[in-house]
Parts: structure tokens; sequence; C-alpha cells
């Protein structure tokens, strides 16, 4: 029977329930100690898993903003379409407006200027349609 004293259980990173100072534990008695913390430590990391995350507000579904963001949006982009690049401040502005995040509004406009010009047709090639 091999015998661990309780100070080196206690300052190993492993569960120890309450024992007596002072005693040994025998082999089995620290393999099932190891056991019952290896268990805790997976329920505990299983309870946080399942814990609510707060998620944002605005975002209903994954991927869809909402039908007023978008046309918010597109009114933006349509009014300032001789130059459609953000300021900072007009960043934010559509931000608070929308409830979108910065990143979000940034990456539409990037977007919709890249749908712009990919819809856009050069005048050269205006002949060869008619």
């Amino acid at each position: 029977m091999t015998a661990v004293p309780i100070s080196f259980l206690l300052n190993s990173s492993e569960f120890i329930p309450s024992l007596e100072i002072g005693k040994t534990l025998s082999a089995n008695e620290v393999r099932i100690v190891n056991e019952i913390g290896s268990l805790a430590e997976s329920l505990s990391l299983n309870l946080r898993l399942l814990e609510p995350r707060s998620f944002p507000e605005f975002r209903i579904r994954e991927g869809h903003f909402s039908h007023c963001s978008k046309i918010y949006l597109e009114e933006w982009f349509v009014s300032n379409s001789a130059s459609p690049y953000l300021s900072s401040s007009e960043a934010h502005r559509i931000c608070e407006k929308t409830g979108l995040t910065l990143k979000q509004v940034q990456n539409w406009m990037a977007n919709r200027r890249r749908k712009c010009r990919r819809i856009s047709i050069e005048p050269a090639l205006l002949p060869l349609l008619d």
C-alpha cells in the first residue's frame, strides 16, 4: 500500500476533499480523490458552458441587419454617392442611429462600394449593349 502525506496533496493543484491534517492516504484513496477532482472540474466547465451569454440587443439573427438599419445605411450611401466614405464622426453617428457596431457599419459601406463598382458599366462598353 502506497501512502501519500496530506501535505503533498495540499500543495498540488488537485481537488482535495476535507481531510484530517497529517492523515496519509493509500494509493486507491489518492486515485479516488483525483477522480472526484476531475469530475468536479469537468462539471464546473460544463456548467459554465451552459450559462446564458449576453448578446447585443440589436442583433436579432446572426448575419442579418434590421430592415430599418439597412434603409438608413442605403439612404446615407445614396445621398453621399459622390464620396461614399465615412468620416469617424459620421460612422459613430450611424452606429448610434442603427444600433450596429462600428465594424459592422464599416464593413457594410465597404461591401456597398464594392457592389456599386461591380454593377456600374463603363461608358466604352455601352455601344456593345445596343
